[in-house]
Formats: structure tokens, C-alpha cells, sequence
């Protein structure tokens, strides 16, 4: 009983904090998905994730960047290690902020890659600037179904982004959504022509994870399409996705 209790408390809590934050900023990033984990449980975690990373994203709207280096420094120190790196991520420069190498040329000792590190052929996204580690909005977080993730390719419908692989990976996965609260897409990967991979259509608080043999790839493509609703608040991402060897 007393564990039952415990449960609803923290659940309230947690809807009473959706509230207040979509009503001090209304925007589709700002609302959170606090579904339930597989138990039925609710994940305060996020929620502790998400306070902590608050200051610096106020910050980065100021454009203070003492006020940025000090709250970036401190929450690189954090225990958690999701707050860490995404802390660095978001206050990394701008020049460090643009992948630089090909999949291609990867050192081959190195066994698994973030795609966000990686230097795309082409990258064409239905609204917006192409944006790697963070959505190119005033709440920057990769936040989907109650997670924050710490790489990630803002790929807003309709996207398409392509890789160099040379032959030089064997697989490819990770997970996709739509980081806001309205929007529909589907996603496509395809290797060398081929699909592989095509998600149900998708909409905000739905996860799309993914595994798929790339192996002897010359070329990834990373298509989103519309999901038949129109092009708005189509806020697709690409969250974790990773080159393996």
C-alpha cells in the first residue's frame, strides 16, 4: 500500500510539473511525456534530469556566456552522466558543433560511432538550419517519451541526410521520434538504394528503435517522410544512432 502511494504521489507530481512548464512556455518542446516505465512506474528521473539542465538552457537564451560557461562547467562535474554530456554538447562551439569526418574515415580501432559526429554528404531538413546533439529551438533538449538523449539529428520532415560508409560498418541502430507534441512522419533508412528499414507512421510519445545490417555499405540514407498531416510541428529526430563495427 504504502508503495502504491508512493507511486501516485510522485505521478502527481510529476503531471503538476507538465503543467506549470507548458504553461510558462507553451512551445510543442516544452510539454514532457511521462509515460510509465515498463512496470507501470513513473520516471522521476527525467523530470531530476531535466531541472538540472533548465539553468543552462535559460542561459543559453540570454546569450550570457559567462553565465553559460559557469552553469555548463558545474553540470559537466554532475554524477549523472547523461547531464554531463549533454551539458558539453549544448555549450560546445559553433565550430565544434559541426560534424567534421566522414563515416569513411573513422579510425578503424574505434568500434562504434555517434552518426551526429559524422560528417553527412547531404543534409536537407524541411524547416530550420540541419542541427546535430540538440533541436534548433529555444528548449534545445533531445527529449522524447520521457527521455533525454545525449546525441541525436534533427531531421524535421521532410529530411534527408546521407553518409559515406565505404563498406567500412556493419551495422547501424538506434531509435526515432518526434520531439514535440503534434506531428506525424515515418522513417526510412536505406543502403546503397535498398531500404531497409521503414517505421509505422509516428507521432509524438512513440519511439521507433531500429538495428539494421549495413554491412559492405557504400552509402546511408536517412529519409523522413510526412506522415500524411502536413509538415507542421513535424519535429522528427534521429536519437542515439550509431555506427557499429
Amino acid at each position: 500500500m504504502l508503495q502504491t502511494n508512493a507511486v501516485a504521489l510522485t505521478a502527481s507530481f510529476l503531471f503538476s510539473f507538465v503543467a506549470l512548464t507548458t504553461a510558462a512556455d507553451p512551445t510543442p518542446q516544452q510539454e514532457i511525456d511521462l509515460l510509465p516505465d515498463a512496470k507501470g512506474k513513473p520516471q522521476p528521473q527525467v523530470i531530476q534530469q531535466r531541472l538540472q539542465l533548465l539553468p543552462l538552457v535559460d542561459a543559453l537564451k540570454s546569450k550570457d556566456k559567462e553565465k553559460i560557461q559557469a552553469i555548463s562547467e558545474k553540470l559537466q562535474a554532475s554524477d549523472d552522466k547523461l547531464v554531463a554530456e549533454v551539458a558539453k554538447r549544448l555549450t560546445a562551439s559553433e565550430k565544434a558543433k559541426r560534424p567534421h569526418i566522414s563515416p569513411l574515415y573513422v579510425p578503424k580501432e574505434i568500434a562504434e560511432v555517434p552518426l551526429s559526429d559524422c560528417q553527412p554528404e547531404t543534409a536537407h531538413v524541411g524547416h530550420g538550419r540541419p542541427a546535430y546533439d540538440r533541436v534548433p529551438q529555444d528548449m534545445p533538449l533531445l527529449e522524447v517519451r520521457g527521455r533525454i538523449f545525449r546525441h541525436g539529428i534533427w531531421a524535421h520532415a521532410p529530411a534527408q541526410h546521407t553518409y559515406d560508409l565505404g563498406g567500412a560498418w556493419k551495422n547501424f541502430s538506434g531509435s526515432a521520434g518526434v520531439a514535440g507534441n503534434r506531428g506525424q512522419v515515418v522513417f526510412v533508412i536505406n543502403a546503397d538504394g535498398k531500404e531497409l528499414w521503414r517505421s509505422p507512421k509516428t507521432k509524438p510519445g512513440e519511439l521507433r528503435d531500429f538495428w539494421v545490417d549495413v554491412d559492405n555499405a557504400a552509402r546511408l540514407e536517412l529519409v523522413v517522410e510526412d506522415g500524411g498531416d502536413g509538415r507542421d510541428g513535424d519535429w522528427s529526430v534521429w536519437l542515439e544512432p550509431v555506427l557499429g563495427r
